[in-house]
């Protein structure tokens, strides 16, 4: 779906035979937009030091797999402050920091009632 993000100016997330929204490819990205994810290059980190991060209130998932963290939080505002900061109150060392919104995909499948919801959509049209 990275097409229509570059080219449309409107765009109509169909499901199930339904017009479900229709807005500019933000719009409807702004619309998911708890789904804002950061990633931190930060090799080594200790199990504690995760820890640290997952407490965080805005964090809604965590993930490590050396070396990037991966945070998808409710709302990024001040999350990559706060992130740096423990990380670094910590002895840790940060490489690099990249924060990203939902993609188009994202908000289609949040838009949508998620990936389960299409999967029973989709094996549902295979018995008709």
């Amino acid at each position: 779906m990275s097409e229509p993000e570059k080219i449309c100016d409107r765009v109509g997330i169909v499901f199930a035979g339904r017009l479900i929204q229709v807005g500019s490819p933000n719009e409807l990205k702004r619309k998911v937009s708890e789904l804002s994810t950061m990633e931190v290059e930060t090799p080594g980190l200790s199990p504690l030091q995760v820890e640290k991060v997952r407490e965080i209130g805005d964090v809604c998932n965590i993930s490590y797999n050396d070396p990037i963290l991966r945070i998808a939080c409710m709302h990024g505002h001040a999350l990559a402050e706060d992130v740096t900061r423990i990380l670094l109150s910590q002895g840790a060392k940060i490489r690099s920091i990249n924060t990203k919104g939902p993609t188009l995909e994202e908000a289609f499948i949040k838009l949508t009632g998620g990936e389960e919801e299409i999967d029973r959509f989709l094996e549902k049209a295979r018995t008709e």
